[in-house]
């Protein structure tokens, strides 16, 4: 049979891998959105969206390392592992959805939107 105290445990650890999951998501676009608002008003500032645009589009796996493993991190000292996970998983589907897009979009497959 099993132990309802294990039982309760795996509960705990999904629903840390979830919280985890859920506060990495949400890092991803909270730090998205301001990276993107401060490089459009950078380049509209400078008038160079050409040089700045495509650094803060290449750049996103950087960006992303210099907050998500600092948070990483704190969640492993602090003894939540389950955490420290879903972040791991938010943080790798965000670089896998955004590298297959950037792939997309440079092979030229995607075609002219609208005609």
């Amino acid at each position: 049979m099993t132990d309802p105290s294990q039982s309760l445990s795996e509960r705990h650890s999904s629903f840390e891998v979830f919280k985890g999951f859920v506060l990495g998501a949400v890092l991803v676009i909270v730090v998205t959105a301001a990276v993107a608002t401060g490089g459009i008003n950078l380049a509209r500032y400078l008038r160079s969206f050409a040089t700045f645009g495509l650094w803060f589009v290449f750049g996103f796996g950087v960006s992303q390392l210099i907050y998500m493993v600092p948070a990483i991190v704190i969640a492993r000292r602090r003894g939540r592992p389950g955490l420290a996970k879903g972040l791991i998983i938010a943080a790798s589907l965000a670089f896998l959805l955004n590298a297959s897009c950037f792939v997309l979009l440079w092979s030229g497959k995607m075609g002219r939107i609208a005609g």
